[in-house]
């Protein structure tokens, strides 16, 4: 019985880890996914101008059309301060409007953390609502503005 549960248990990690290394941005392998993680966490913070900007793939979070994400490529010149501006290339996994809402386009200067000496560069996102979210939050809107009008007109009925 203990080994069932052994092989279970592994099998369980096994899955995981296959469904994890899947879903990992075009081009990242598992050792540069932890290197950004730990520059994420702990690398030094500057500035830098996105160069180019593309994506690379499109991926589903659902069977909803709401949920697009892209694997965006962007090139960036990162100019810590004190030190002389660099190039680097980072790969940013994100929706359309969380690239709307982190400026994700050419010319545009946001946050990055950065590893210059392995050129790691990940961008500082600013918190955003995602597709299905802003989806809702409209609809919510509209429905809202619908019943006001509605009401208006009822309120507002034939005088007599």
């Amino acid at each position: 019985m203990p080994e069932l549960i052994i092989i279970i248990v592994a099998f369980g990690a096994a899955l995981w880890l296959v469904i994890f290394i899947a879903t990992l941005p075009k081009g990242v392998s598992f050792s540069k996914y932890v290197r950004r993680i730990r520059v994420a966490r702990r690398g030094a913070l500057a500035d830098a101008r996105i160069l180019s900007t593309s994506y690379e793939s499109v991926w589903t979070g659902s069977h909803t059309l709401y949920e697009d994400h892209r694997d965006y490529s962007l090139v960036y010149e990162v100019c810590p301060s004190g030190e002389p501006p660099f190039r680097a290339k980072g790969i940013e996994s994100m929706d359309s409007v969380q690239a709307e809402t982190n400026r994700i386009k050419e010319g545009a200067t946001v946050q990055v953390r950065f590893d210059a000496s392995h050129g790691v560069v990940v961008l500082m996102r600013v918190p955003s609502e995602t597709q299905m979210q802003r989806y809702n939050r409209e609809e919510a809107e509209r429905k809202s503005r619908e019943r006001a009008t509605e009401e208006e007109l009822l309120r507002d009925g034939p005088k007599s």
